[in-house]
């Protein structure tokens, strides 16, 4: 395993001990964009999104995952922090 891969377990565990932790989600995203191309880890954003629409973390991310789609990710980001702005 690679040093993204081993990135990329400890920040899962990470974000698992403290799923508020918006760092820890934010690394492991980090480390899977090491890993994958940036449409599986856009896909694994949009279904977490999906699948927990009250989430601000879940937003953040998937902003994240279209930075380079700025009309994309906007509305992301603004969900994001009107869920919960001290994300800001």
């Amino acid at each position: 395993m690679g040093r993204a891969g081993e990135a990329e377990q400890h920040f899962l565990r990470l974000a698992e001990q403290h799923p508020e932790s918006l760092l820890s989600w934010r690394g492991l995203q980090g480390a899977r964009l090491a890993l994958q191309p940036i449409e599986s880890v856009r896909g694994a954003a949009r279904l977490e999104v999906e699948a927990r629409p009250e989430d601000s973390i879940a937003w953040y991310l998937l902003g994240r995952s279209l930075i380079k789609r700025p009309e994309e990710a906007r509305p992301a980001f603004e969900r994001a922090l009107e869920l919960n702005p001290s994300n800001a």
